[in-house]
Parts: structure tokens; C-alpha cells; sequence
């Protein structure tokens, strides 16, 4: 069918098409049924796309911010509003802010943020890190990961992050 390339089986995907309709741009928010999703709020530009949303995991809150930024947004107003977003959610214990930052500057300079991609996010030899993933964990140890080649058509190579919860470790 034409709309299920963006399906995952077991996955429920809540698509944020772009508003400049041009192609790649968007966000999808993939979660498992049920998952209990809330305080969702999206605000998408024509040159900046972001998600914010909050989960419920193992008991514990978790914050989630993704985005977009195009290289028309200037990268000075984007780390301001990103400054912002950090100081909102200052009272967040468990707070990931992720996406393609489309600059291999740090954006987050917030000493109690850690920068968790610290590998290329695009091919070629010269690939540079643009897709990031900062968080600030209390109830969760938190490790980010590029996986090198999983798309065919893209010169990104997609982020992921996985959380352990404290209790879990030994």
C-alpha cells in the first residue's frame, strides 16, 4: 500500500508531515500500543520541525524532544531555542533531546547534558556528526548508537538511543 512504507510491525507511527511538503522532511514518532504517550506538542516551520512529548517507562517519566533543522535555520537562533527547551524542562529528572541538528557544532552546552553520538552520522570520508542525541538521565543510564548502513537511499545513517533503568543494573 502507498502509506505503509513508514510502518514498523508491532509499532504505532504518529506521522508529522512537514508543512513545506518538501520531500525527506517530517517527523514520525514511533511507540508500542499503549505505550501511554502524553503531553504531546509539535510545532513544525518551514526550516525547523520539533516534537516534544512524555512517556511513562518502567515507572518513570521521560521527556523525549525530536527535531529537524534544516541548514536555512541559522544555527545561532537554534541553539537559543534550544537553550530554552533545556530551561523549560529544567525540573525533567529523565530528559533526551534527539534529531538532526544539521550542524557538527555542540548545541547543547549545558555541563549537566551529555552529548551521546560520538561516531559520523553521514557517509563518506569526511562524514561529520550532524544527527545528535544530548540527554540528562536521573532513573536511567542512557548509551547512543549510529547504525552504519542501514538505509540504501540516504548519505545519514540513523541514531538510536537505549536506556537502562538504574534499578536494572548491578
Amino acid at each position: 500500500k502507498n502509506g505503509d512504507y513508514c510502518n514498523i510491525p508491532g509499532f504505532e507511527a504518529l506521522r508529522f508531515d512537514s508543512p513545506s511538503h518538501k520531500t525527506g522532511r517530517g517527523l514520525i514518532l514511533y511507540s508500542r500500543p499503549g505505550a501511554g504517550l502524553h503531553s504531546i506538542h509539535v510545532q513544525q516551520e518551514e526550516n525547523l520541525e520539533c516534537v516534544q512529548f512524555s512517556v511513562c517507562v518502567q515507572g518513570k517519566t521521560l521527556r523525549v524532544i525530536f527535531l529537524y533543522r534544516s541548514n536555512q535555520h541559522p544555527i545561532n537562533i537554534f541553539k537559543k531555542n534550544i537553550k530554552k527547551l533545556v530551561c523549560d524542562n529544567k525540573k525533567e529528572r529523565n530528559f533526551l533531546i534527539i534529531g538532526d541538528m544539521n550542524s557538527k557544532d555542540t548545541v547543547i552546552s549545558d555541563p549537566s547534558f551529555s552529548q551521546l553520538i560520538d561516531g559520523p552520522t553521514t557517509s563518506g570520508i569526511k562524514g561529520n556528526t550532524i544527527d545528535h542525541a544530548y540527554c540528562k538521565m536521573t532513573d536511567f543510564d542512557a548509551a547512543g548508537h549510529v547504525l552504519y548502513k542501514c538505509f540504501v537511499n540516504s548519505y545519514h545513517h540513523p541514531i538510536c538511543v537505549n536506556l537502562k533503568h538504574t534499578s536494572q543494573l548491578d
